[in-house]
């Protein structure tokens, strides 16, 4: 028995004698698995065959026997694929995302942690600024020590501060956190004025210590001085002698010598003296100031027997 697939029209031979007769037989085209479901046709009654009169004269030659029917070659039918189980592919894709969220999570937590915060942290934290000429950065709250030297830290650099403290302040520089003595270090607005105070490098070098750096900072806040309108000039470090001085005028075994220093109006020329002292914890203080020579530099300073300060000034080729 032929039958055609009605999907792919592929003619199927089907050997019917093999299934049980008027049984619906299940099976799969076997070029594109189309579900097929093909009756089995029950056998039809051969009508009886009644054999002509004999002749007499001749009798009829006996019917040769029907040749039977050639067996067709059953066609292999493919057995259909199990359904796949419902549900799989599903379990397999949440679980998928799942590792996925979990990834995420763990990746931003880090991200956020490590990389974010930081970055935000420094972004947001205030600047200050070193005025020493070598501010020593340490791993602890501890001075006088080589164990907790990171590094030092040159005049004018600008540090991410994260705690400015009265005695200490933990900051990062170039990458490097630590801790810096909080009297080595000023804000922007501070910095700025003293660094205009000085007319060149030298004559910083000549104001080479913070006590005196602070000394004038703290006489130009407070007469409302800029480093646009007064200067110091100095000769080089070693020359003497020269417009800054440190004599001991005050008191001859105080802890701290005095100083004196020379500034210049930038627009009149003209110059004024002035003389600080230091507390023990460094705090400067006005002792006096008067108006010095158009020309000439410091001598020497001393207190007479009047109790006043009496200065000599080279002259004109000194």
């Amino acid at each position: 028995m032929n039958i055609k697939c009605p999907n792919c029209k592929l003619n199927i031979e089907i050997e019917e004698e093999q299934y049980e007769p008027g049984s619906i037989l299940k099976m799969s085209c076997p070029r594109c698995d189309e579900a097929l479901s093909i009756p089995i046709p029950r056998p039809q009654k051969k009508a009886e065959v009644i054999p002509p009169p004999p002749v007499e004269e001749e009798p009829p030659a006996p019917a040769p026997a029907p040749a039977a029917p050639a067996q067709p070659t059953p066609t292999p039918v493919a057995p259909a694929p199990a359904p796949a189980k419902k549900g799989g592919n599903g379990k397999l894709i949440a679980l998928v995302g799942l590792l996925f969220v979990v990834a995420a999570a763990v990746f931003g937590g880090f991200y956020y942690h490590n990389v974010y915060l930081p970055a935000k942290i420094d972004r947001e934290a205030p600047r200050y600024y070193t005025f020493a000429d070598a501010t020593v950065l340490r791993s602890s709250e501890m001075a006088g020590a080589n164990f907790n030297k990171i590094g030092s830290i040159p005049y004018g650099s600008e540090l991410i501060t994260y705690d400015y403290g009265t005695d200490w302040s933990r900051v990062k520089y170039e990458g490097n956190k630590g801790y810096v003595a909080s009297n080595f270090l000023l804000d922007k607005e501070d910095f700025f004025l003293l660094n205009g105070i000085f007319g060149d490098q030298e004559s910083r070098q000549c104001v080479a210590t913070a006590k005196c750096r602070r000394a004038l900072l703290s006489y130009y806040k407070q007469k409302g001085l800029t480093g646009e309108q007064w200067q110091v000039f100095c000769r080089p470090a070693n020359v003497k002698p020269n417009n800054v001085c440190f004599p001991r005028l005050r008191d001859k075994y105080s802890k701290f010598t005095d100083f004196a220093v020379v500034i210049k109006n930038l627009a009149s020329e003209h110059r004024r003296l002035l003389i600080f002292g230091f507390q023990d914890d460094e705090t400067p203080f006005l002792i006096g100031e008067t108006d010095a020579p158009d020309q000439g530099y410091i001598k020497s300073m001393s207190v007479g027997k009047d109790k006043q300060v009496h200065i000599s000034w080279t002259t004109e080729g000194e």
